[in-house]
């Protein structure tokens, strides 16, 4: 039998797996990803605890988005809050985008927290 955090980490990666094949068509270019597609991880970026790695950058029409992935499992960890406020800074700063990326079951939780970091406008795709 599979662990937790087993099963919570093949979730990400197939999460992971399908954006990056979803950018792909979409004619996004220079993807990196956490889970190495072409050798090519995404760089850190310095957040107030420290160095972190967004799960996929991509750039389209020469502008980056920055993609954090969730599962349902990892939503709520305060490492989450970190990395939203860490990657849609950074974004902001940058002239690029952040997009945070879940399960489509985790609608109305999704909302809840981007209401209580106070980050309502968020952009969200769901899988």
């Amino acid at each position: 039998m599979q662990s937790s955090s087993t099963s919570t980490e093949i979730k990400h990666y197939l999460m992971i797996s399908a954006l990056v094949d979803r950018l792909r068509k979409g004619g996004y270019t220079e993807i990196e990803a956490d889970h190495v597609v072409n050798g090519v991880r995404p760089g850190e970026i310095i957040g107030e605890d420290g160095a972190l790695t967004p799960d996929v950058v991509a750039s389209k029409d020469g502008r980056k988005v920055y993609f954090e992935v969730k599962t349902e499992e990892d939503l709520f960890s305060p490492r989450t809050e970190e990395q939203i406020r860490t990657f849609l800074r950074y974004a902001e700063e940058t002239g690029g985008e952040f997009c945070l990326l879940v399960p489509a079951r985790c609608c109305v939780r999704v909302k809840y927290l981007l209401e209580s970091l106070q980050l309502p406008e968020t952009t969200v795709l769901y899988i």
